[in-house]
């Protein structure tokens, strides 16, 4: 059925027609009751005649109902008129990605990546809710005439709002059906492919898929026939990004890999640690900060006067006080005093030596200051091979250097791993090989259960471990937890005062807790 301008559906007039989706066509409409203007879906003759095909477009506009996120698309409303079921849609104006795609535009590694920790952003809100979409593709994510971004069509989701893992709540000619193929092709996760059920992590693939396309111009899968696309999706690693992708962030590639791994559990496994990935990554150092909507917790912001002077008195206090050494540091020196050189064997009388070079090196944090405190502490290791401080200062110079992109995260975040739990193979009790572990699991394995074990076990090991409570708090902020995340950067801030990056955490949770709070 075609509608012409003029119909009316209730109290929406039909306007012109915006085009077709998998399931239904598209108008624009006037709600002639509030003056607004709406996007109209009604079934289309394609499928008018299928089996389920009211059903299956009831359960979509129940699915879109539940759900309430910036970047998914709103119901207004749901009707059946003259023997047409509808459903009104908020109306957008701007593209969809597809088409934006298409006409050659060149988004750039940033904007794509704004564009996709957008999607993400959304997806981790229909997933909490139970809600799979299933359908990722360019042409169901919709951007803005002002840039924002908008995840369309529900129509093949499913939803299972007790998390069972089982997709429930449809027939067996359903598009749940085991052993069933729905989606498209290029964008599909190996699952799908196989008939097999599919969870939150597929919706990660398929908008992996979708990112690659942004950056290279074509999905990682694609190819001649849809049959060498399904198997490409199976059983091929991604290709090497072409085009732009020698600027890429070395960050961005192995999120690609992890979130493209041919099995769920290879994958990030939510939708909201990807759009972690992705804001740290685009506020790592040396990339720059430029702001997109609504950022929490990004590393790299535009600092307020009132910020920047407690940094410069922060700054000024560090160099004209004369530091005696952090808590945490002389929990790892024997004696727990600065002569606690004096009746060590020469062998670790030289390590701790090396050790106390290496660690005033690292304090400073800079690419040529790291380095020189790797140096120092292969020095310690050299002189005493058993010394454990020496590998956790290993593992924190590879840490910062990695996060940093000083040197290749897939290089330098495995040896800080390892040195890590060396350190821990000679001394069980050192805070900070946990707080290294933490540190590494959040920023190169995105898994913040993980990171939140290590720091937890950092903490209680050493309450007084400044580093520990500040690592921590910045993982309570990333995962929405303000009120935990203000509480372990204060006791961060109070066990070391001069600390510089402690104090810029400080300010940037303290601030952003504060503007929730009062719904700014």
């Amino acid at each position: 059925m075609t509608l012409q301008p003029g119909t009316r559906l209730g109290v929406y007039e039909i306007v012109s027609s915006l085009g077709s989706g998998g399931m239904g066509d598209v108008y624009r409409a006037r709600d002639t009751r509030l003056g607004r203007e709406g996007a109209v879906k009604i079934i289309s003759d394609r499928v008018d005649e299928e089996p389920n095909a009211i059903a299956r477009f009831d359960r979509e506009a129940r699915i879109v109902a539940s759900l309430s996120h910036p970047n998914i698309v709103v119901l207004h409303d749901v009707g059946r008129e003259n023997g047409v079921t509808f459903a009104v849609m908020e109306f957008l104006k701007g593209e969809p990605l597809d088409r934006l795609l298409a006409g050659g535009r060149d988004l750039g590694w940033r904007r794509s990546m704004e564009i996709a920790t957008a999607v993400a952003d959304g997806l981790a809100s229909a997933h909490d809710t139970g809600v799979v979409h299933r359908d990722l593709k360019p042409a169901n994510l919709f951007i803005t005439e002002e840039g924002h971004v908008k995840i369309l069509d529900f129509g093949l989701a499913w939803h299972d709002p007790f998390r069972t893992g089982a997709q429930v709540g449809m027939s067996r000619s359903d598009a749940t059906q085991t052993g069933a193929v729905f989606g498209t092709v290029s964008y599909m996760s190996p699952e799908q492919v196989r008939g097999e059920p599919a969870d939150p992590r597929s919706d990660i693939f398929s908008l992996a898929c979708v990112l690659h396309e942004m950056l290279s111009g074509t999905p990682p899968f694609r190819r001649d026939t849809p049959p060498e696309t399904l198997a490409a999706i199976l059983r091929d690693d991604p290709p090497p990004l072409a085009g732009s992708a020698g600027t890429l962030p070395v960050r961005l590639r192995g999120i690609l890999i992890r979130c493209l791994g041919k099995t769920p559990e290879h994958r990030f496994q939510s939708a909201q640690d990807l759009a972690f990935a992705l804001r740290e990554t685009m506020s790592a150092p040396g990339i720059g900060a430029e702001a997109f909507g609504r950022l929490r917790f990004t590393r790299a912001r535009t600092l307020s006067l009132a910020v920047l002077l407690v940094l410069v008195l922060s700054a000024t206090a560090f160099w004209s006080t004369a530091r005696k050494g952090r808590a945490a540091e002389s929990s790892l020196i024997p004696g727990g005093t600065a002569t606690a050189s004096a009746g060590m064997t020469s062998g670790r009388a030289a390590a701790y030596d090396a050790y106390v070079r290496g660690r005033h090196a690292w304090n400073k944090r800079g690419e040529s200051d790291l380095r020189e405190a790797l140096r120092h502490f292969q020095q310690s290791m050299d002189a005493d091979p058993t010394y454990a401080p020496a590998y956790v200062g290993l593992a924190e110079s590879y840490g910062q250097l990695g996060y940093g992109s000083y040197i290749s995260p897939e290089e330098s975040f495995p040896r800080a791993r390892a040195a890590a739990k060396t350190a821990l193979e000679l001394d069980s009790t050192s805070s900070q090989a946990h707080t290294t572990l933490g540190f590494v699991s959040m920023y190169y394995e995105w898994d913040f259960t993980a990171a939140e074990t290590s720091y937890k076990r950092a903490i209680a090991l050493a309450p007084n471990d400044a580093i520990a409570h500040q690592w921590y708090a910045y993982l309570l902020a990333a995962t929405d937890r303000p009120i935990d995340a203000e509480r372990e950067i204060n006791t961060a801030s109070k066990l070391d005062p001069l600390s510089v990056p402690i104090t810029v955490d400080h300010a940037y949770i303290t601030t952003e807790g504060t503007q929730r709070r009062c719904g700014g």
